[in-house]
């Protein structure tokens, strides 16, 4: 079930990323099938809450950093923001 879910979250990312050209790297593709891998070994909400945490931080930190600065265009690294997602779902549920 865990690899399903990866692989099926890896290719809807992939997809986003192929559609927003620029927004979404293929490190953050894989990174996001790696995440639901392995928390979708302890359970599928688990993944389901370590993705959705990681992009909401991501939306808080780009936010904040469109604020500070001012440039819409600056680019903020989508990792961070996934790995501590998975920590905060590792922290939560395991």
């Amino acid at each position: 079930m865990a690899s399903a879910l990866g692989i099926a979250v890896g290719v809807l990312a992939l997809a986003v990323a192929l559609a927003l050209p620029g927004q979404m790297g293929l490190g953050d593709v894989s990174l996001m099938g790696v995440i639901a891998l392995t928390l979708g070994w302890l359970k599928v909400e688990t993944a389901g809450v370590g993705l959705v945490a990681g992009v909401l931080t991501q939306a808080v930190v780009a936010i904040g950093v469109v604020i500070r600065t001012g440039n819409r265009r600056l680019k903020v690294p989508f990792g961070p923001a996934l790995l501590a997602g998975w920590f905060l779902a590792i922290w939560l549920y395991a």
